[in-house]
C-alpha cells in the first residue's frame, strides 16, 4: 500500500489512487489494436479475397484489351492528335512509348508503339480511383473510329455488304484476288453487274477472276 493509501484520522479507509480515465481508455485500445494486428499478421487471407486496388486493377487490363482491339496498329501521330501531348515520351529498344498521366492522376496509360503502330496498351488506375476513371482517360481512343487493319476494323469490315465499291477498295489495297473471291463467296453481297458498271471494275483493276466470281454469286 503506497503512502496516503492507509486509514486516515477519521479511520475510514481511503481508496487506491487510479489512472485518470482518459489513459485507462488509450491504454485498452491500444492493447486492442496489438491484438488485431499480431492475429491479421498471422492470418492468410480468405481464398478468393481480392482488394477494391485488385478489382481496379483487373478492370484496367480489359479496358486496355478494348482499347488495343480497337486501335492496335495506329500511327503515333494519330494516337497524339487524339490523345494530346503526353507526358512523358520513351524510346527504347523494343520502339516508342508515350505516357499519359503521372504520380497522383486517377489513372494514367501508357502506349507502347513498334514500328511507329500501337502494340500494346497499359492502364494504371491511381490508388481509390475506380473503373470510370481509366475509362475517362481511354475515351478517344475508344470513341474514335477503329484503326485500319486493327481486330475492330476487321471484324466490322466483315459483317459489311460486299458492293462493287469495296471489291475496287480491296483491290487497291493490295488484297490477293483469291482473298477476294473468297469473300465474295462467302459474305452479304449486292453487285452493279451492269456493262457500264463491269467496265468500271476492269478499269479500276478489278480482276476477271473476281469479276466472275461476283457473276456467279449471283446477288445483283
Amino acid at each position: 500500500m503506497r503512502p496516503g493509501d492507509g486509514p486516515d484520522r477519521s479511520g475510514v479507509t481511503a481508496a487506491p489512487r487510479m489512472a485518470p480515465l482518459g489513459t485507462a481508455l488509450l491504454c485498452a485500445a491500444a492493447l486492442a489494436i496489438g491484438a488485431g494486428a499480431a492475429a491479421r499478421a498471422g492470418e492468410a487471407p480468405p481464398a478468393g479475397a481480392a482488394t477494391a486496388g485488385d478489382k481496379a486493377a483487373a478492370e484496367a487490363r480489359k479496358l486496355a484489351a478494348k482499347v488495343l482491339q480497337r486501335q492496335q496498329g495506329l500511327a503515333e501521330a494519330r494516337a497524339v492528335e487524339l490523345m494530346g501531348t503526353p507526358t512523358l515520351r520513351a524510346t527504347t529498344d523494343g520502339g516508342v512509348t508515350l505516357t499519359w498521366g503521372g504520380a497522383g492522376d486517377a489513372c494514367v496509360m501508357t502506349a507502347v508503339f513498334r514500328g511507329g503502330a500501337l502494340g500494346g496498351i497499359i492502364l494504371t488506375p491511381g490508388a481509390g480511383s475506380d473503373k470510370k476513371a481509366c475509362k475517362a482517360r481511354a475515351k478517344p481512343l475508344l470513341d474514335a473510329a477503329p484503326a485500319p487493319g486493327s481486330p475492330a476494323a476487321v471484324s466490322a469490315a466483315s459483317l459489311m455488304t460486299l458492293t462493287n465499291d469495296s471489291i475496287i477498295e480491296m483491290v487497291k489495297e493490295g488484297r490477293p484476288a483469291q482473298a477476294i473471291i473468297a469473300r465474295v463467296r462467302t459474305e452479304p453481297c449486292t453487285f452493279d453487274l451492269s456493262v457500264e458498271a463491269t467496265m468500271k471494275l476492269r478499269r479500276e483493276g478489278v480482276g476477271e477472276s473476281v469479276i466472275q466470281a461476283m457473276t456467279d454469286r449471283g446477288c445483283h
